[in-house]
């Protein structure tokens, strides 16, 4: 699948939502938590993986969003209930590269849709997120740690100098 004209209509969507672009990169910031999509190309097919995730608002410390790779709560599209899990998985295994971009829309508008609905309401996450972990000590963990608006400084989370993202500039 040609993942530039896949972006192309995932932005489609997506922009009258409010969301960004970069690249294959989607992501929408809101006062409290970030919403994240990523177009993956696979390494070993022609395939494309969906990735969706979130971050507290506060973790986006430049002008784009981190990559999926720092995100503290995401998935693959696939992997959710839904009328479109088979259009994920078969996008996943285009290994003839035969499925064409404007197939996805629906599952996009859906994807869309979902992350709206599951993460759009701050509170009601925070909620969740709360009840959640009620019984477990997951301090020092971004999600958890925003839940209870003990969220440090991205630094504190990311102390390895690896993490590009979060390295200080000098």
């Amino acid at each position: 699948m040609d993942t530039a004209k896949l972006s192309k209509v995932l932005y489609e969507i997506a922009k009258p939502l409010g969301y960004r672009r970069k690249g294959n990169l989607f992501w929408k910031k809101g006062p409290e938590l970030t919403m994240l999509i990523h177009l993956q190309k696979s390494r070993w097919s022609p395939g494309v993986y969906v990735n969706f995730g979130i971050t507290p608002t506060a973790m986006v410390t430049r002008s784009v969003a981190p990559s999926v790779e720092y995100w503290p709560h995401g998935d693959r599209a696939r992997s959710l209930e839904s009328p479109f899990s088979d259009a994920f998985l078969r996008m996943e295994f285009d290994d003839e590269d035969k499925m064409a971009p404007e197939e996805m829309v629906d599952a996009f508008r859906w994807l869309l849709s979902y992350l709206e609905s599951t993460y759009g309401d701050a509170e009601a996450f925070r909620a969740r997120t709360l009840a959640k972990y009620a019984d477990r000590d997951v301090a020092g963990f971004i999600i958890p740690d925003w839940a209870n608006r003990t969220l440090k400084e991205p630094s504190e989370y990311w102390k390895d100098s690896r993490a590009p993202y979060y390295r200080k500039s000098t």
